[in-house]
Formats: C-alpha cells, sequence, structure tokens
C-alpha cells in the first residue's frame, strides 16, 4: 500500500471519540490540550472538545489547510508548523497538560522522546500507536528504558485510516505521565466499534413434497 502524503492516515473519528473517553477516565481532568498531528479531520480535536470539556485546545499541524477544520472542531489555537520546531519555539507545555494524537508512524519515536523531554511532572502523553513500537532494540533502550509509562490498552479492532482498508496491523493506545516512575498495567481491550449482530441464516433448502397416496 503506497503512503499517504505528510504520512497522513487520520483516526476515524469513532475510534478517537472511543480513545479519549478511555484515556478521561484514567488520568485527572486537563486544563490544557495538545494535538501535535492534528490533520485535515481533527477527530481527536473534536474528541477532546467533549471528554475534556473546559480545556484549552491547541492543534499544531504542518498542513495549512487543516486550520479551519480544526478550529470548526473546538480548537481556541492553530499552530502551522512542524510539531518539532513548535517545541523549540514553545519551549514545552503548561502544567497540567495532555497531548493526545495519532503521530506519523514514520516519526512516532522522536514524537514521544521529544514530547517526554518536556513534558511537566503530572502531565500526559497519550497516542495512538502501531503495537510495532513495543519492539526493537532502539526503541528499548531509548523509549522503553525511561519506565514514565503509566498504562497502555490495546484496540479490539484494527481502525481502517484509509476508507475500505487496512493495513493487517494492530494498535494501541500508550499513556506516559510526567513523573511517573514504573512500568504501568496493560488495561482491557478498546471495543471501539460496535459488533453488528449476526442474522440468523435462512433455510434455502427446499421442503420435500410428500408423497401422493
Amino acid at each position: 500500500m503506497a503512503r499517504q502524503e505528510h504520512d497522513y492516515y487520520p483516526t476515524p473519528l469513532d475510534c478517537a471519540l472511543a480513545i479519549t473517553k478511555r484515556v478521561a477516565e484514567v488520568i485527572p481532568p486537563k486544563r490544557f490540550v495538545y494535538e501535535p498531528s492534528a490533520g485535515l479531520m481533527a477527530p481527536f480535536v473534536k474528541s477532546s472538545r467533549l471528554y475534556f470539556p473546559t480545556a484549552i485546545i491547541t492543534a499544531i499541524d504542518t498542513q495549512a489547510a487543516a486550520k479551519q477544520p480544526c478550529l470548526q472542531a473546538g480548537a481556541h489555537g492553530f499552530f502551522h508548523e512542524d510539531y518539532f520546531h513548535y517545541l523549540q519555539v514553545e519551549g514545552g507545555f503548561m502544567d497540567q497538560s495532555l497531548i493526545i494524537g495519532n503521530p506519523p508512524f514514520s516519526l512516532a519515536k522522536e514524537f514521544i522522546l521529544s514530547t517526554l523531554d518536556v513534558l511537566p511532572v503530572g502531565s500526559h502523553l497519550a497516542f495512538l500507536l502501531n503495537i510495532r513500537i513495543l519492539a526493537g532494540l532502539e526503541r528499548a533502550k531509548r523509549l522503553w528504558s525511561r519506565r514514565n509509562l503509566l498504562a497502555w490498552f490495546p484496540l479490539a479492532q484494527r481502525p481502517p485510516f484509509i476508507k475500505n482498508s487496512n493495513d493487517n496491523s494492530d494498535y494501541g493506545v500508550f499513556i506516559w505521565e510526567g513523573g511517573y516512575q514504573g512500568n504501568g498495567p496493560t488495561l482491557a481491550p478498546l471495543i471501539w466499534k460496535p459488533e453488528k449482530l449476526r442474522q440468523p441464516k435462512k433455510n434455502t433448502q427446499k421442503k420435500s413434497k410428500k408423497p401422493t397416496p
């Protein structure tokens, strides 16, 4: 499957809503929410406006066209720039912050590490990630050795990031906490899409005719 421009694979809105609801059940209320790769659909801006209703939401994206959708979705501000440049300019985040989203997989490790470097104590980072992020020697040394993962949970169903298609990969949501020390638990899988009820199969066999006397 060819890669999307800007490595852009928007999370289905119903999936983002279910993820944000679960995250809001795990962490305390937040004063500030940041979406570092908001995109044209802004699903995590919409879900954050619902489940963190009093928070000031900031959306960040490299696509200028994402500004209006993000503001319409409930963001208070929009930054048209690279996330890493944003961190250099702003220097970090306010206390009681949540950084939430679905970063480009090709830059996922860099997004996580750059965020954790400036994450205030008691603030949280929650990213939807391909669970392949768990494997690899370099990730083990640079990422998982930090031991500040608060919790994570797998998605019970694979999200279709492209309509009528999926990459046959499994995904999970990983939640880090600034200042936390330890390896958090694996929570119950998130069933984000209601299962369709199976209709009983109709009996298509023809009834045999009774023999005439």
